[in-house]
């Protein structure tokens, strides 16, 4: 009897370049192990529905569930967590490279 694997296991570090997770279209369900800076803060499971996932996906899905936890372990972040918090964190730790105005707006 074979059984199909539904969940692919995969580890990023926030303090890392982003990469989109291409080999997991043998998976339906991608669960993603988040450090940073090697210290282990938490997963999230993503659907994918056996496609790759985008680093664009991947990121969205990192800042929507890790942003507080970003803010509570980097003192250095020095963040009025306020109104553009998660645009913030998403720059600092999930950046694609563009500034957005919530970087021009604390410069």
């Amino acid at each position: 009897m074979s059984v199909e694997p539904t969940m692919g296991v995969r580890m990023v570090d926030l303090c890392r370049p982003l990469r989109g997770l291409d080999d997991v279209a043998g998976y339906a369900w991608v669960r993603v192990f988040v450090a940073l800076d090697d210290r282990p803060i938490g997963r999230v499971d993503i659907r994918n529905h056996h496609q790759p996932v985008s680093a664009a996906r991947l990121r969205e899905a990192l800042a929507d569930h890790f942003s507080r936890e970003i803010a509570e372990q980097d003192p250095e972040a020095g963040l009025d967590l306020q109104d553009d918090v998660v645009e913030v964190l998403r720059r600092r730790y999930l950046s694609s490279g563009e500034p957005s105005a919530a970087d021009a707006r604390l410069a």
